[in-house]
């Protein structure tokens, strides 16, 4: 199994990046280490490259597709593979999802089309038709229309509807194959196309479809016709780029040649474009349009970057400044800001109204792709070597007022070059696609201060109220601490404890709170007034966790004597002690029901516990330590957060759930 060569990518219209290996990443709740995110879950996946990702309508699935023949549906709430698509038997280059989110359609090497219903893994059709790999497929606005792209120059065109009509008369014979329908098609012989077709678009109005050639042909096609108009007098060698313009009524061309071309589509003539431009004597390495389809901003191999008008092919203005060759370009969605990388390893922001340089920053690698966020707030830049970088406004009120645009706000070490990147669509998220097949997702966490709260001392531990209107500390300092979220003022400092607290937490009404701190102790304290309510017990040694049962009766607390004590929070006493760890306790929880009781230890042994007998239920040893743990909502896994700079999402066996 081999992947395509690679400057097949200049000839593949841009994809979603949503495939692979998917790894979810977290900011530890109050504790984020300097700028990182710590890897939650890894999901391994495909085993070669990764060709393009789409995501279901609702938003709740990804399918990816890889050279190592799988398409794969993944489920975005639990970053886990539901389904497995196995048929094709060579690298899938494309997908596509219908509207209604039922049908999904993907191309391969192996020359064929297949059909497959989502969310099942079962296949529907095999479409058999194409001479070689199919490299490009683009379904109509309504879906019932395939257009297909293949290395054999040839273009298809599916009548979907016959598919599902045809399935739908096979009947109870699930297991059955219809007949395959007749397709159709205009083929290589009738095509137009004298290469591989690289690039396929539909039009927003379904009238009209579009696809370009490794030997920078474009036909236009009407999906009721046969027989394509040509667009003629390209010299370009590869079409990289096809997009309809806003209006339906203009197509845009990119070409490896560095041309741009605007062409008038019916009724106006195919015989020309309507403007014809180039702006770069080298090729285009990307381009972005802008003022509503009136502009063009384009970067080349050339070392420029220039805005142009498609209309009369005039420069309207040139972006400068920068060092090496543009090698990614984009846009803020606003059109107020540009940015691009270069191969000197610079990020580059300029104003778009008058092509002023705002800010350069040298990240000291070649830079391969960046992306705006939809807030306009946050651009994610990718590098050939060192981390994933998102950068956002400055952090301190100096730097806002010198007028710097952006700052680093997260750093995150990759083990694979980066090849594409995009925030999601609630820009809480950066996914991005890598070298060695594998896709990750980053949580994107603002380290811009909100509000500060000053204790007086290093604090252990933190609690806030499911409103989030009161936080509570403990700290090195020996006080529990009150504290208005909205205000940042301190509603209370409450002492007793003769040592640091190392750990607070609100019982199920949040009426109170259980403290324990370093003198062995275990403390109640009233919320409402701001005050200890008593000693609740004392301990043989310090415990460094402390979780209320939901029905406010028992606390769990567990430390450095290697114990796990259940107490009677009215009488103090001790219910039960659970044995088996070996090494100081770290943490220790209640799932969300107070069925199961779990601890997390130094020396990284998780032990389950159900929480009425005291049985243990599972024990896993991760061979790092262990700092911290919580339950999912589901209680079906949990997340735990490691001294070695990451946290991992577990899933527990139905046991011990």
């Amino acid at each position: 199994m081999t992947d395509p060569a690679p400057d097949r990518l200049l000839h593949r219209p841009a994809c979603a990046v949503l495939c692979g290996l998917i790894s979810i990443f977290h900011i530890a709740t109050g504790n984020v280490r300097g700028q990182e995110a710590t890897e939650v879950a890894v999901l391994r996946g495909h085993e070669g490259s990764v060709w393009m990702g789409r995501l279901t309508p609702d938003g709740s699935h990804a399918v990816t597709v890889s050279a190592d023949q799988t398409v794969r549906l993944w489920s975005l709430s639990s970053a886990a593979e539901r389904r497995r698509y196995i048929g094709h038997t060579g690298p899938v280059y494309c997908a596509a999802i219908s509207a209604d989110g039922r049908l999904l359609v993907t191309g391969a090497q192996d020359n064929t089309v297949r059909l497959w219903q989502l969310p099942l893994a079962r296949p529907i059709r095999t479409l058999s038709g194409h001479s070689g790999a199919v490299n490009a497929l683009s379904l109509s606005p309504d879906g019932n229309i395939l257009l297909t792209g293949g290395a054999g120059a040839s273009v298809l065109l599916w009548d979907l509807t016959r598919a599902a009509n045809a399935t739908a008369a096979a009947g109870p014979k699930a297991g059955a194959e219809p007949t395959l329908f007749v397709p159709r098609e205009a083929a290589s012989t009738r095509s137009g196309h004298s290469a591989a077709v690289t690039a396929a678009a539909w039009r927003a109005d379904a009238a009209l479809m579009a696809t370009g050639d490794a030997a920078g042909s474009i036909h236009l096609w009407s999906p009721f016709l046969n027989t394509p108009q040509a667009v003629s007098g390209l010299t370009a060698e590869s079409i990289i780029r096809l997009s309809f313009t806003t209006g339906n009524q203009q197509l845009l061309s990119a070409g490896s040649d560095g041309e741009i071309r605007l062409w008038q589509l019916p009724p106006g003539s195919f015989d020309e474009p309507v403007s014809s431009f180039a702006p770069h004597q080298q090729s285009v390495r990307d381009m972005a349009v802008v003022a509503n389809g009136s502009q063009v901003i384009t970067c080349s191999a050339d070392q420029r970057i220039v805005m142009s008008n498609v209309n009369n092919g005039q420069v309207v203005r040139v972006f400068e400044g920068h060092r090496g060759a543009p090698t990614a370009l984009a846009v803020r969605f606003d059109n107020q800001r540009v940015a691009a990388g270069t191969s000197a390893g610079e990020l580059l922001i300029w104003n778009a109204g008058d092509a002023k340089l705002l800010q350069t920053l040298n990240l000291g690698s070649p830079v391969r792709c960046l992306a705006w966020s939809h807030d306009h707030q946050k651009l994610v830049v990718a590098m050939d070597k060192g981390p994933l970088q998102i950068f956002g406004p400055p952090m301190t009120a100096k730097a806002r007022q010198s007028g710097v645009e952006l700052s680093r706000h997260q750093i995150q070490q990759t083990e694979s070059p980066v090849t594409c990147v995009t925030f999601a669509k609630d820009d809480q998220s950066v996914w991005s696609g890598h070298d060695d097949g594998l896709v990750h997702q980053w949580t994107y966490a603002s380290p811009t201060q909100i509000r500060q709260f000053n204790h007086g001392g290093a604090v252990y531990g933190v609690a806030i109220t499911s409103d989030g209107r009161t936080i509570v500390s403990g700290s090195a300092d020996r006080t529990v601490r009150l504290w208005d979220a909205s205000s940042g003022q301190q509603k209370a400092a409450m002492s007793g404890h003769q040592g640091a607290v190392h750990a607070v937490v609100f019982n199920q009404t949040e009426t109170f709170v259980v403290s324990s701190g370093a003198d062995r102790t275990l403390r109640l304290w009233d919320v409402a007034v701001g005050r200890q309510l008593k000693q609740l017990t004392r301990l043989e040694e310090t415990a460094y966790s402390v979780s209320i049962h939901p029905d406010g009766q028992r606390v769990a607390a567990a430390g450095a004597d290697r114990l796990v004590h259940l107490i009677n929070l009215t009488t103090g006493l001790t219910e039960q002690t659970l044995t088996g760890h070996t090494d100081y306790i770290h943490c220790v929880t209640f799932n969300s029901s107070g069925t199961r009781l779990m601890s997390y230890g130094y020396a990284g042994q998780l032990r389950v516990w159900d929480a009425a007998s005291g049985t243990t239920l599972f024990t896993q040893r991760l061979g790092r330590i262990g700092n911290d743990t919580c339950y999912s909502p589901d209680n079906a896994r949990i997340l735990l957060s490691q001294g070695d700079g990451t946290a991992t999402l577990f899933t527990l066996p139905p046991s011990a759930r």
